[in-house]
């Protein structure tokens, strides 16, 4: 049975630009969540995520942004087989007002929100200004059991887990 986990946008334009180490790394997470069968990304099920990840990726001018979006609408669709993308019903908005208040993205709530409804109640990304800001990162992981991994740090998770 598949584990989901919730990928933060940026996972994937890092993944698409490939020039650097953190980019090597994010396409090597896609990389797995294509290929291997016990990994599921999580999304909301109003389609929010799917609509910035859609809208991110369209902004971005390279193929590897055409085959990342291509793997994702691909899995949205799959009528056969283990999709790699899960729908799940967000958790309640004022249950992560205080990360509000405490200057959180309000665009990265909604990754917040769905993470709890994950099987490994992992987030991962690259936003040094919000997930990996370490005021951030206790408040999620203390208030919620969410545990925020980068983009190195999922690998050594992949590597050691697959």
């Amino acid at each position: 049975m598949p584990e989901s986990l919730v990928l933060d946008t940026n996972i994937l334009i890092y993944a698409a630009r490939g020039d650097s180490q953190v980019a090597i790394d994010c396409l090597h997470i896609i990389t797995n969540l294509k290929k291997n069968d016990s990994l599921q990304i999580a999304v909301d099920n109003e389609g929010y995520i799917l609509e910035e990840y859609k809208a991110n990726l369209k902004s971005r001018k390279n193929p590897l942004s055409n085959t990342i979006e291509e793997f994702i609408k691909s899995e949205v669709y799959k009528s056969q087989g283990q999709r790699s993308i899960v729908s799940c019903i967000p958790i309640r908005a004022r249950e992560v007002e205080e990360l509000l208040e405490m200057g959180f993205h309000d665009d990265d709530l909604i990754f917040a929100r769905i993470a709890p409804r994950t099987d490994l109640e992992i987030v991962v990304s690259e936003d040094t200004r919000s997930f990996l800001e370490d005021e951030y990162r206790n408040w999620l992981n203390e208030n919620l059991d969410i545990i925020i991994k980068d983009a190195d740090g999922m690998c050594e998770f992949i590597e050691s887990s697959l």
